[in-house]
């Protein structure tokens, strides 16, 4: 009948600086594994070693099987326990994953509508620019009584049209501006 037995472990012992809160943890589960048998133990540890000794008289098998039988079981509970920590943590993933990519795609959504309408503005004071450097803009014209004289939309001297032209000229350079922010802010 043995006496004594030797308890190798292996991957616990490469914990490091808190491996001996591991090796406790372990003195402590084979001890409630070890209450369920017949006889007395004694669980011992010295450096990187743990030591069962037989107090009294047992039953080798019964105890062997015993001690199988708990930590199978306190295995199960562990891994249950873990697997159910683990799932509960990746739908919280999950949902805020979600919840940001939802926000993203919102953001992303109004940048294009944005960019869109900023597109749109910048052709429209292209064109009018280009025409009336050309000299071809033609103001819209409304129904006027026919005594009333038409006069040009950007002035009637010289002074005028070119502060016109000068500040469609600054207002496109100035879209321009924001369209390669919000292109830059984006990326």
């Amino acid at each position: 009948m043995y006496k004594s037995f030797l308890i190798k472990y292996a991957e616990i012992g490469v914990k490091g600086k808190n491996r001996y809160i591991f090796e406790d943890r372990l003195c402590e589960q084979i001890r409630y594994a070890l209450e369920r048998c017949e006889g007395e133990f004694e669980v011992t540890k010295t450096q990187g070693r743990i030591y069962v000794n037989a107090l009294t008289e047992y039953d080798f098998d019964e105890t062997v099987e015993a001690s199988r039988e708990t930590t199978l079981r306190e295995m199960e509970k562990t891994t249950n326990e873990k697997i159910m920590a683990i799932s509960e943590f990746s739908d919280t993933i999950v949902d805020t994953m979600n919840q940001t990519h939802n926000e993203i795609m919102f953001l992303y959504s109004m940048l294009n509508d944005k960019q869109k309408d900023i597109t749109e503005l910048t052709g429209t004071l292209q064109r009018l620019t280009e025409q009336i450097r050309t000299g071809k803009y033609n103001q819209p014209v409304k129904k006027q009584p026919e005594k009333k004289k038409k006069h040009s939309l950007f002035g009637k001297n010289k002074k005028e049209k070119t502060s016109c032209l000068l500040f469609l000229f600054l207002m496109e350079r100035l879209l321009e501006l924001r369209r390669v922010r919000l292109l830059q802010h984006s990326l």
